[in-house]
């Protein structure tokens, strides 16, 4: 649980440093894609693609909801619910491939390998 909530406040974090840093928002959105995931995949140590998964979908669900109600007027437009659902299955996809890669190099003394 700890593992999962560290990857969620990072996924946070890199969402708003966004806003923050606009000249700067490639390489964050680069990170954003994996390193919640891997940091969920790292501090877990196990099930590390199922973690990472977990992290990006509901990281990309406070991404779009963020959007949504921050800066949309009362209605949401179709094309709205189609992105949204495409961020977070980008996210979620993205995220577990980087908690695949935390967990296989999770400081265990030597290489998980699975058998």
């Amino acid at each position: 649980m700890r593992a999962m909530a560290a990857g969620l406040a990072l996924y946070a974090l890199l969402v708003l440093g966004l806003d923050a840093l606009e000249g700067v928002a490639i390489p964050l959105n680069a990170l954003k894609a994996v390193l919640p995931g891997f940091a969920a995949g790292w501090l877990g140590r196990a099930r590390g693609l199922k973690r990472g998964a977990l992290v990006g979908a509901l990281g990309g669900l406070v991404e779009v909801g963020r959007l949504a109600f921050a800066e949309l007027p009362l209605g949401v437009p179709d094309q709205l619910v189609l992105a949204s659902a495409y961020t977070v299955a980008g996210a979620a996809l993205t995220n577990a491939l980087g908690g695949a890669a935390g967990e296989s190099l999770s400081p265990r003394g030597e290489a998980r390998t699975r058998r």
